[in-house]
């Protein structure tokens, strides 16, 4: 039996009641983006990152993202995967 999946970029169901409004922030976990999208499932921002996450990553309110990567060798003290904290800006640049 094959399964076939089919890839959509659109939110197929939207209903504004049963939804909090704002943006969400994700991260595939074998992939080295992370992608803010709003209610209506447009790309808002996608960062291109140096590794994939290792726990996850958070939105600033200056804008930046922080983020925790997973490299070679995980650090206890960053929980998880976890080998690198990073903040990067709007446009992915490494700042911190």
């Amino acid at each position: 039996m094959a399964f076939v999946r089919e890839l959509s970029r659109d939110v197929a169901i939207y209903d504004p009641s049963k939804a909090y409004p704002g943006y969400t922030l994700f991260a595939p976990m074998y992939e080295r983006f992370a992608w803010l999208v709003d209610m209506q499932g447009r790309i808002v921002n996608r960062w291109e990152l140096k590794n994939p996450p290792g726990v996850h990553g958070r939105l600033l309110s200056n804008g930046n993202l922080m983020w925790l990567g997973r490299g070679e060798g995980a650090i206890e003290e960053l929980g998880g995967n976890a080998t690198e904290l990073v903040e990067v800006d709007w446009d992915g640049r490494e700042v911190w």
